[in-house]
């Protein structure tokens, strides 16, 4: 990792390198609390592992999910299996929602500029 350099007109710090392990970890303690720092960790591998599905095909024509307001959703289809992401937009808890696979994609395909989320 290289670390960025700042002239003293931008930017106290001449280097950033004392603020990570020599895993390439951020270590600089910023507030955030321990338990919510490492839910974070822990939802970045996901995110990461998840990477080449996520690139895949925009909601492939093949399959769809219908959600009920305010829900969001979208799908993937990957070698290593089908991949719905809902995600509620609102501060609101909702449970008991029905959410219903499909075998067509009910919603027209955006293009990828298009795209909402």
């Amino acid at each position: 990792m290289v670390a960025p350099t700042f002239s003293s007109t931008t930017c106290a710090a001449s280097s950033w390198t004392d603020k990570f392990d020599s895993s390439g970890n951020w270590v600089d303690w910023d507030g955030t609390p321990d338990d919510v720092a490492k839910e974070i960790t822990k939802q970045d591998a996901v995110i990461n592992s998840l990477a080449p599905v996520l690139q895949g095909d925009i909601n492939p024509a093949d399959l769809g999910i219908s959600v009920p307001s305010p829900l969001l959703a979208c799908w993937r289809k990957a070698p290593s299996g089908k991949y719905f992401i809902v995600v509620n937009p609102v501060a609101t808890v909702k449970s008991n929602v029905t959410l219903t696979v499909l075998r067509e994609n009910p919603m027209p395909r955006p293009k990828p500029a298009d795209e909402q989320w």
